[in-house]
């Protein structure tokens, strides 16, 4: 028995084939272009850094967390140290100026210059480029005049390269521009 197809029907074919596994492509692409990293592995990285932390002979008296991402980290480390040391949240905002990226520090509610003489852990889940762990930096630095070698800078994942700054301490390491870490946070549950 001939199967006797003309080009529409074989046309429509391969579009319901399209149409059905585009999703499923899209997904396995969006997969395998992350590192997915769960719950289990996150608590097992945090781990990690605190030991990196204490073999580096770093005992913060505060700790410094970008909102969102570095937030959840600052307050797992902070557990591993006892929860006895305060942590402090600064909020950023990006923008393009004249096609130049820019980043805003918002540390408004905060009184930076009781920061000077303290030993910071500054701490951010993943650095892509830097810009705003540069920024917090240079503001310390520049502007309260706290001292680069009291600032420590802590992160779970960072860039191998295109990095602005480089962190004292940091676990898992990435290519920028190819797969990138996906933290539980960053994941949006779906129904």
């Amino acid at each position: 028995m001939a199967l006797n197809l003309n080009l529409d029907t074989i046309l429509n074919i391969i579009g319901l084939a399209i149409a059905i596994l585009s999703p499923i492509l899209g997904a396995l692409l969006a997969y395998y272009n992350h590192y997915n990293y769960s719950w289990k592995k996150i608590r097992a990285a945090i781990k990690v850094l605190h030991q990196k932390l204490i073999e580096r002979g770093v005992e913060p008296t505060v700790i410094l967390a970008f909102a969102k991402g570095g937030l959840i980290v600052a307050d797992l480390i902070g557990q591993q140290f006892g929860n006895r040391i305060p942590i402090c949240t600064i909020f950023t905002k990006r923008s393009l100026k004249n096609r130049e990226r820019v980043v805003e520090i918002d540390t408004s509610y905060l009184n930076l210059s009781a920061f000077k003489g303290k030993k910071i852990l500054l701490v951010d889940d993943v650095i892509q480029s830097g810009s705003s762990l540069q920024a917090i930096v240079k503001i310390l630095t520049e502007q309260y005049g706290i001292k680069r070698k009291d600032i420590t800078i802590a992160v779970l994942a960072t860039t191998t390269s295109v990095t602005l700054i480089q962190p004292d301490v940091y676990v898992y390491e990435f290519e920028y521009g190819k797969k990138r870490p996906v933290l539980p946070w960053g994941q949006v549950p779906r129904d």
